[in-house]
């Protein structure tokens, strides 16, 4: 079975600029990570300021290698420092075909 996965990310109004630089940073790795069917992130319409990402993994087990990855341990800290509350709101799918 593979898993999506829906993060809600609610940005700081002056850290625009910053959180989607560093989201076409994960955005352009993530789609390297093996098991990634597709990854993305896009601002939410009529909504100021937040934004999804928007993930599809083999399975669970590809999600949480990404999820453990150097690259994002690495660039986590920047991520959530964009953010109005300091957290990624996930919510993780089973996904039937």
């Amino acid at each position: 079975m593979t898993v999506g996965v829906i993060t809600l990310c609610n940005v700081k109004p002056d850290k625009h600029a910053e959180f989607e630089a560093v989201a076409r940073r994960f955005v352009s790795e993530s789609n390297t990570h093996q098991g990634c069917i597709s990854y993305f992130c896009g601002k939410v319409a009529n909504a100021e300021n937040q934004f999804i990402f928007q993930e599809h993994w083999v399975d669970r087990a590809a999600f949480d290698a990404h999820c453990s990855h150097p690259f994002f341990k690495a660039n986590e800290a920047e991520l959530l420092g964009c953010l109005s509350d300091g957290k990624l709101h996930l919510q993780i799918v089973d996904a039937f075909e």
